[in-house]
């Protein structure tokens, strides 16, 4: 968050979150914690088959 280009010319500003050292390591701490979690309990889940990704547009 500290490495914002700030003043660049046709770029958009990211808000300033204005948070200390503490808070953004508690915010690390919390997002790494969250990636962690094992939502599908064990189970992997495959990537959708591409040639599927159209096949109900073709019935209209």
């Amino acid at each position: 968050m500290n490495a914002q280009p700030t003043g660049a010319p046709g770029r958009r500003q990211m808000p300033a979150f204005d948070i200390n050292d503490e808070e953004m390591q508690a915010l690390i701490d919390f997002l790494e914690w969250t990636d962690s979690i094992d939502t599908q309990a064990g189970r992997r889940i495959r990537p959708a088959d591409p040639d599927s990704r159209n096949q109900g547009e073709s019935n209209r």
